[in-house]
């Protein structure tokens, strides 16, 4: 075997050890379900502030699977003052 020969092996074998090395990290963070994810939760539909405050929390770029918004009707008030609009 040549030297060439051996310093292909030897860089073979660290890019694939480096490459096995990447493969994914533990992270402490809770896993998302379907249900948490893309469904409204129910106490975003309580009252008309607690619905403007849920979708004034939700991010302005949404990367995520669409809001599942069957059978969710926004609340309405006819008492409480209209929520100002922030863009």
């Amino acid at each position: 075997m040549t030297q060439h020969s051996r310093w292909f092996i030897l860089a073979a074998l660290a890019a694939a050890a480096g490459l096995t090395a990447c493969g994914g990290g533990g992270g402490d963070s809770p896993a998302l379900t379907a249900a948490d994810s893309n469904t409204v939760p129910a106490t975003a539909t309580v009252s008309a502030e607690a619905f403007s405050s849920y979708v004034g929390s939700s991010p302005s770029v949404d990367v995520g699977e669409p809001l599942n918004l069957d059978g969710v009707t926004p609340p309405t008030s006819d008492q409480a003052e209209p929520a100002e609009l922030s863009v």
